[in-house]
């Protein structure tokens, strides 16, 4: 008896070694995360002060046009290849409990949360951007996302689609095959011309962002036996030259996106600044700041969720309320409530008894062991997974 349980106790010992070095791997993955949403929130902020035409205009600066299209050439891609990284890991489940889960952390705070949006936009109608009656939103969302709420609607089909791939044997590199396929191949497809069924597809944008972005989603299920294995062994000098590389590439190729190269020179910055991220934050893993973004890129689904109803109402308040103008301080009080908003509101949430507020989970976890499980989720909540 004795010993058997000294082989479980080292068994468990060796799990737990495993794990702890699988964690400290991919926090890097996290702070990739916590990079991305922050830019998200900043290019919201930075676009709804445009359109509110706060000051003279956040068009009015120069250096607005450069730092929009460079932000927007790679910040949602970067959620798709991240996303992708553990997608491989995810489908190894059983069918029900794959679509399960991703029904309880997509589906859910796609539904929830874009009908909060365009009700909290009704109430200030006239004040914010969005001109879309709640009614038309709440009946359109099965087939129409609603605003930034698209990419859980894509980060689905890609995810189904993963799925479907491996059930049918394709594997990594086969559904990178198919995912390249489905973006060269799908400006010379006209689904209208295969029967009057699919003629509505034409003109349906999902398919386009699916088609878009699929390549990134496919990129991370095919880079990520790579990543994790090489990530520890890589230079801080190699990773910084990375990251200066892939923003000026990016950043010189993000004015071409109205170009005839567009098609490739989109591509190309999209992957550039992804390279450039994930070199940065696989630096940054390194540093003693790592553990103040880990936690912040474990916040990310609050944050995509409740930042714009946050962003907007402080635009509205300084705006219409207070009457203040300054491009500055609307982008530093938008940025701030935007990022750390939506925390506490989770914070509170999770308080107050309703854990409900950005996934639905039958089983509510408990207390997280030590070390916490890897989350294979592109916006994961600050719960356990």
């Amino acid at each position: 008896m004795a010993s058997q349980a000294d082989h479980s106790s080292a068994a468990i010992a060796d799990q737990l070694r495993h794990t702890v070095n699988t964690r400290h791997q991919v926090r890097w993955v996290d702070i990739a995360k916590a990079i991305g949403i922050s830019l998200m929130v900043f290019g919201h902020v930075w676009r709804g002060m445009a359109g509110a035409r706060v000051g003279a205009g956040a068009r009015s600066i120069p250096i607005f046009a450069a730092i929009d299209l460079v932000i927007y050439s790679f910040h949602m891609p970067l959620f798709f290849f991240l996303s992708g990284l553990f997608i491989q890991q995810s489908v190894k489940k059983s069918s029900a409990a794959f679509f399960g889960h991703k029904l309880r952390t997509i589906a859910y705070p796609y539904a929830l949360w874009s009908i909060l949006q365009c009700l909290a936009a009704s109430l200030v109608v006239g004040y914010t951007n969005s001109r879309i009656p709640p009614i038309d939103v709440i009946r359109g969302l099965a087939i129409h996302p609603y605003m930034q709420f698209w990419f859980l609607y894509v980060l689905m089909l890609c995810m189904a689609a993963y799925w479907l791939g491996n059930a049918l044997g394709l594997g990594r590199k086969g559904f990178f095959a198919a995912a390249v396929l489905a973006h060269v191949a799908g400006p010379w497809i006209h689904l209208a011309h295969i029967g009057p069924a699919f003629a509505w597809l034409a003109d349906w944008y999902v398919l386009y962002e699916w088609r878009a972005n699929v390549i990134y989603f496919a990129a991370g299920a095919l880079a990520a036996p790579a990543l994790m294995k090489w990530t520890p062994r890589l230079p801080s000098s190699l990773l910084t030259l990375l990251t200066l590389a892939g923003l000026t590439g990016a950043a010189a190729l993000a004015p071409l996106h109205d170009t005839p190269w567009s098609y490739a020179t989109n591509v190309l910055a999209a992957y550039l600044g992804i390279l450039a991220i994930c070199a940065a934050a696989i630096a940054l893993s390194r540093r003693p700041i790592s553990d103040a973004l880990v936690k912040l890129g474990n916040a990310t689904l609050p944050i995509f969720a409740a930042h714009v109803i946050l962003t907007g109402a402080a635009r509205v308040l300084l705006q219409r309320g207070l009457h203040i103008n300054l491009i500055s301080v609307h982008l530093i009080v938008g940025f701030t409530l935007g990022l750390f908003g939506p925390i506490a509101l989770n914070s509170l949430a999770i308080r107050l008894g309703v854990p409900y507020l950005f996934d639905f989970r039958l089983k509510r976890p408990p207390a997280p062991p030590t070390p916490a499980p890897i989350s294979t989720e592109p916006f994961a909540s600050t719960r356990a997974a």
